[in-house]
């Protein structure tokens, strides 16, 4: 699997649904000036080109994620929460230049 394959199988259902929402506005804010689509739509693959391209360049490789992810499991259950949360903000913030040219 490759890591972008993990990195959305991991993704939940309610974190997809946020992320379709965020890509639908940034796509909206795009095409103002254009026609409304229909709210029937369907969200299509090609609309999130730029965004997983941006997603493709997230890795593992920091050394502050290694750290968090190698002391998580000595942590109470809150704290792993907030690890996790670190991590993740830790990602966006590698993918923050891409998805800035996006806005």
């Amino acid at each position: 699997m490759t890591d972008i394959e993990s990195l959305l199988s991991s993704v939940s259902p309610e974190d997809m649904e946020r992320l379709k929402s965020v890509a639908s506005s940034l796509i909206g804010d795009a095409q103002k000036g254009k026609e409304e689509q229909n709210e029937d739509s369907s969200f299509s693959m090609e609309s999130l080109k730029p965004i997983m391209a941006a997603i493709s360049k997230m890795n593992d490789n920091d050394d502050r994620i290694k750290l968090i992810a190698h002391l998580k499991p000595l942590l109470g259950a809150e704290r792993q929460k907030r690890a996790d949360e670190a991590i993740k903000f830790l990602h966006i913030m590698q993918i923050w230049p891409e998805i800035r040219g996006l806005l």
